[in-house]
């Protein structure tokens, strides 16, 4: 999160945290990167989860799904 926002945060600063206050970071890092918006209804929220959970979705999602690498989905 410091990272994110630029400077250094107190623990209750990542305690008072909202879905409001990380959701830009959660599109940005994660959502836009594995193109969320151009994937299947369903399958965008399994990227998405993937993404977030084991940090090398590329690789298996196109495994389970059997995707075009010309997606241009990347981390």
């Amino acid at each position: 999160w410091e990272e994110w926002c630029g400077h250094p945060v107190s623990e209750q600063d990542m305690r008072d945290l909202t879905a409001e206050k990380v959701a830009p970071l959660y599109k940005a890092k994660y959502w836009d990167k594995v193109k969320g918006d151009d994937l299947p209804a369903g399958i965008d929220y399994v990227v998405f989860d993937a993404a977030i959970n084991s940090g090398r979705v590329l690789s298996t999602i196109i495994a389970l799904f059997s995707l075009s690498a010309s997606r241009n989905l990347s981390l």
